[in-house]
C-alpha cells in the first residue's frame, strides 16, 4: 500500500530570518521534490545561520565555495549566491522614492509590489 502524501512543513514568517528562510526554500525547491528538500533541510538552517540576513550578507567567495561542497544541502552554486544575494536585498534600507514620495515598503502580500517600487526608484 502507497504511504499517504504529506505536505511540505510550512514556515510562518514572523521577521526577516523567516522571509528568508521562506524564500530560500522556493529557490532550493524549484526542480527538485520537496521531500529531498526536506529531508535536508536542518543542513540549510546550519549551512546559512538559521537564515540570519545579517551574517548571509557577509557571506564571500570563500562561504560560497565551503557551501558549494557541503553534503549537508543542496549545492547549486547559483543557488547558494541568491540566497546570498536575497539576504543582501531583504535587509535594504527602504527609502522614499515612489513619485508620491512614500516609503517603498515590502509587504507580506508578496514581491510584485517591491518589484513595482523599485523600478519607480529607477532600479
Amino acid at each position: 500500500m502507497p504511504e499517504p502524501q504529506q505536505a511540505p512543513k510550512q514556515i510562518e514568517p514572523k521577521g526577516l530570518p523567516d522571509y528568508l528562510e521562506v524564500m530560500s526554500k522556493a529557490v532550493f525547491q524549484s526542480g527538485m521534490s520537496w521531500r529531498v528538500i526536506e529531508a535536508k533541510w536542518d543542513g540549510f538552517q546550519k549551512a546559512f545561520k538559521g537564515f540570519d540576513p545579517k551574517k548571509i550578507a557577509r557571506f564571500g567567495p570563500d562561504d560560497v565555495d565551503r557551501l558549494a561542497h557541503d553534503p549537508g544541502i543542496i549545492r547549486n552554486r547559483r543557488k547558494i549566491e541568491a540566497t546570498i544575494d536575497n539576504a543582501v536585498e531583504i535587509q535594504a534600507p527602504t527609502t522614499s522614492c515612489t513619485s508620491s514620495g512614500s516609503p517603498c515598503l515590502l509587504t507580506t502580500s508578496g514581491w510584485p509590489h517591491a518589484r513595482k517600487a523599485r523600478s519607480e526608484c529607477g532600479g
